[in-house]
């Protein structure tokens, strides 16, 4: 009977930590989109300070740019899900992304609170596995 309840806490306890190794990955990857979404804030604010047709490297993703020449930086073309765009100023473009940034800094601090708690439980199962062995 014992042995039995020492394996279903055993099992809590993997779960429980699968469960903080989903979490932390799940934040990382948040973390790396704040990264690309500060970027992104960046490259709005630089681009708007650059001189109409000049001929600046474009990116087209991975190391790979195109030659081009920039011929407006008051509007910008926003992807807003499901493959529609829209133009927004150069203000509405910041203020979109700073909108996402707070939403995914948010959902990540949620998620650091969700790991200090399963952090928490981990110990206390610990301690009744060790309380449950027989000695």
């Amino acid at each position: 009977m014992n042995e039995q309840k020492i394996k279903e806490k055993y099992y809590e306890y993997q779960m429980t930590v699968n469960q903080i190794q989903q979490l932390q990955q799940n934040i990382t990857n948040l973390e790396k989109h704040i990264t690309e979404l500060n970027k992104i804030d960046d490259n709005i604010e630089t681009i708007t300070k650059v001189e109409l047709n000049q001929e600046t490297l474009i990116p087209m993703g991975n190391g790979l740019f195109i030659r081009g020449t920039i011929k407006d930086t008051s509007k910008f073309i926003m992807n807003v899900g499901s493959g529609v765009c829209v133009e927004k100023t150069v203000d509405e473009a910041r203020e979109t992304v700073k909108k996402q940034l707070t939403e995914v800094s948010s959902l990540t601090d949620h998620m650091k609170v969700q790991v200090e708690e399963l952090m928490v439980t981990i110990q206390e199962l610990q301690e009744q596995i060790e309380k449950m062995k027989p000695e």
